[in-house]
């Protein structure tokens, strides 16, 4: 288990991670993240965070790789907000809208009140409509 000044650090180091992702800085996006991860292996953001940075990398497989990565962190830790909306969010970038739509469901499910997942899902059930 993470000592109190090691989930500190990690939380730091995932804000300073989720920073350098806005700003398009792919290496230092994930070199934070990692860190963060080594710092409290139990967080389950940190793992989420990790596969959707690498969802951007120009390797050929690296969607599937990150959907898949997704999928096995859902698999443990099922209500895993940021998992739900990264693999939602990879999903519809793959074209697949309907496990895309019922990744935001379960996590409307959990948290009815979050914002992002809720305007993810109209617009996915908008696209659903119009096929």
């Amino acid at each position: 288990p993470a000592s109190d000044e090691d989930k500190q650090r990690a939380a730091a180091d995932f804000l300073a991670a989720q920073e350098a992702l806005k700003r398009g800085d792919l290496a230092r996006a994930e070199r934070l993240a990692r860190q963060a991860a080594e710092y409290d292996p139990d967080a389950e953001d940190h793992a989420a965070l990790i596969a959707w940075i690498r969802a951007s990398s120009p390797r050929p497989n690296a969607l599937g790789e990150s959907i898949a990565a997704l999928t096995n962190l859902l698999r443990r830790h099922p209500r895993c907000e940021l998992a739900l909306l990264y693999r939602s969010k990879l999903f519809r970038r793959a074209g697949k809208v309907d496990p895309a739509l019922s990744d935001l469901e379960q996590l409307l499910a959990i948290n009815p009140d979050h914002r992002e997942a809720q305007g993810e899902a109209r617009l996915l059930r908008a696209k659903q409509r119009s096929r």
